[in-house]
């Protein structure tokens, strides 16, 4: 998958195996791979508490 470097970034998130089990359980929950489901509720934490 060929990425545009102007609107994407990349980094490294060190979580603990616990919460990384349950994010898994999410993102499977909701047919989406582990980064897309991360990416998903980070985009959505900003978006309602932006003011």
């Amino acid at each position: 998958m060929p990425v545009n470097k102007e609107k994407n970034a990349t980094f490294t998130l060190i979580i603990p195996q616990e919460l990384h089990a349950k994010l898994k359980k999410i993102a499977v929950a909701n047919d989406r791979s582990l980064n897309k489901q991360i990416t998903y509720m980070l985009k959505t934490y900003i978006e309602e508490h932006k003011k």
